[in-house]
């Protein structure tokens, strides 16, 4: 779509300017990751989970890796968290749940982001 900006009114023009600003501003607020490759660049776009999920995610990680008391109830939320965010989860290497080898691996080997 192209504009001619010299057919439109100054009231038209500003419209148009204060819209691609709010455009703009809404796309930098939003988080990405930019992952790249040697010969080709792909932007793959992954929504990171909200604040206080991240929160919870760090918390029972600390907790699980320290020996610390994690209930069944909070290992369940966690393992939705991961089916809701599964390409950020892959991205930062985080088990998908709380039981199992996975979660034994990043006992041992894991990084808490």
């Amino acid at each position: 779509m192209e504009i001619d900006f010299a057919k439109l009114t100054n009231d038209a023009l500003l419209s148009v300017i204060s819209g691609a600003s709010a455009e703009l501003t809404k796309r930098a607020n939003q988080p990405t990751i930019r992952v790249e490759s040697s010969s080709d660049v792909v932007e793959k776009i992954i929504s990171p989970p909200a604040a206080d999920e991240f929160d919870f995610i760090r918390w029972a990680l600390s907790a699980t890796k320290s020996g610390g008391l994690v209930r069944a109830t909070e290992k369940d939320r966690y393992a939705e968290l991961s089916k809701k965010y599964p390409a950020w989860f892959s991205h930062k290497k985080l088990p998908s749940s709380l039981r199992g080898s996975g979660h034994d691996k990043f006992i041992k080997y894991g990084r808490i982001p």
